[in-house]
């Protein structure tokens, strides 16, 4: 015989994107009570526990379904929440990936520059001494 009496409360109890929390919580009236969490493997039709005490961590796109909590009392009757949905998307991050790309165009452009002032300055250094080096026009002395 199956009681609903437990209060499953998801934060936040909407679609978030990987890697922030979900945070599943299950209420009961007696906190000393062993609650297991159970998930709805789609794949064979049946629960599944995954975890046990009064709260479960999400953060994972393969972390989506649907979560129940339950507990027996002490008439070991089993207790079974409402079920619960939730949604973890993944959203790539093709904006960081961009920014890496400029960031490393900038400091290939950046070593780029400093070589060519480096040339130009090398190249008149040489100059300036072919210059001190060249022959004087002029009167010669005989």
């Amino acid at each position: 015989m199956k009681v609903v009496a437990l209060n499953l409360v998801a934060t936040p109890d909407y679609p978030v994107a990987a890697g922030q929390h979900v945070k599943l919580s299950c209420n009961t009236i007696n906190p000393s009570q062993t609650i297991t969490w159970r998930r709805y493997h789609l794949q064979i039709e049946t629960w599944e526990n995954v975890s046990v005490g009064n709260v479960l961590i999400l953060t994972q796109p393969q972390e989506s379904g649907k979560y129940q909590c339950e507990t027996h009392n002490t008439l070991n009757v089993l207790i079974v929440s409402q079920n619960h949905t939730v949604f973890i998307v993944y959203i790539p991050t093709t904006g960081e990936n961009v920014g890496i790309a400029a960031l490393v165009l900038s400091v290939l452009i950046m070593i780029a520059i400093i070589a060519g002032f480096l040339w130009l300055f090398w190249k008149r250094s040489n100059d300036d001494l072919s210059a001190l080096n060249a022959p004087k026009k002029g009167k010669e002395n005989c």
